[in-house]
């Protein structure tokens, strides 16, 4: 009896996944694209930070807030603890346009990248479906500024107050910025300059005249470009050299 009862809900787990893949085949989510009265008092949080939440109920929803200082390559890490009743995170913008969705119906842990400008940006996490007497589904997320495998720039002087940085190639990548200044953590005196194209591997550019004699500070971040949105990943680790 017991071993019939294994069958039946092993059968009955295998068509829940087949039905949930075939409605993701058709293009199915359970985030809605249709624009949204986004919470403005939501919960301000900001990249890295773990965030919980139980939802219980028919189209159960919490909302959460986060402030990009410019424009960011980010991923959207999220997990449910069940993929019933069709789970999910939207992020959307002030106007409350969904910009990209992790739907987490079929796989109950995921990650979504996309490229957002400067600006407030709304994140939702919500059931699209329920019942009050369902036991609460928990939903995870974070959101962090994507991360390439970058090494510290190398700078080496050249003629004419030349200064070559260089950097090894990365694919999947639009081109780079390089950031020059004579403050540690580039709070000041801050001087920056476009790559464009993945097959740049260096920049010479000419030191400005505050900068000479000084020790100067180096990094550079790669970014892509998606859909004409420019989006920054994490910097590299800082160079520096006296000149």
């Amino acid at each position: 009896m017991k071993m019939k009862e294994t069958k039946i809900k092993s059968l009955l787990i295998k068509t829940a996944l087949i039905a949930a893949s075939a409605l993701a085949f058709i293009g199915f989510n359970p985030i809605s694209s249709s624009a949204e009265a986004v919470d403005r008092s939501a919960k301000e949080i900001s990249f890295g930070d773990q965030e919980s939440v139980d939802l219980k109920g028919s189209s159960a929803a919490k909302w959460y807030k986060i402030t990009l200082d410019d424009s960011y390559m980010v991923e959207l890490y999220g997990e449910s603890s069940s993929y019933q009743h069709g789970p999910g995170i939207g992020v959307y913008d002030e106007n409350g346009s969904l910009k990209f969705s992790l739907p987490l119906f079929i796989n109950t842990k995921g990650v979504e990248k996309a490229n957002l400008e400067k600006g407030t940006y709304y994140i939702k996490a919500s059931l699209s479906g329920g019942n009050d007497m369902m036991d609460p589904i928990n939903v995870k997320f974070h959101m962090e500024i994507a991360k390439f495998n970058l090494k510290k720039p190398k700078v080496k002087a050249s003629t004419g107050n030349k200064v070559i940085v260089s950097w090894k190639k990365l694919s999947s990548v639009n081109g780079f910025e390089v950031q020059i200044s004579t403050s540690k953590d580039f709070s000041k005196n801050v001087k920056k300059y476009t790559v464009n194209g993945a097959k740049k591997t260096s920049k010479t550019l000419t030191l400005p005249k505050k900068m000479r004699g000084k020790k100067v500070y180096v990094r550079i971040r790669p970014y892509t470009k998606v859909a004409g949105v420019k989006g920054y990943a994490k910097y590299s680790p800082v160079a520096s050299k006296k000149f």
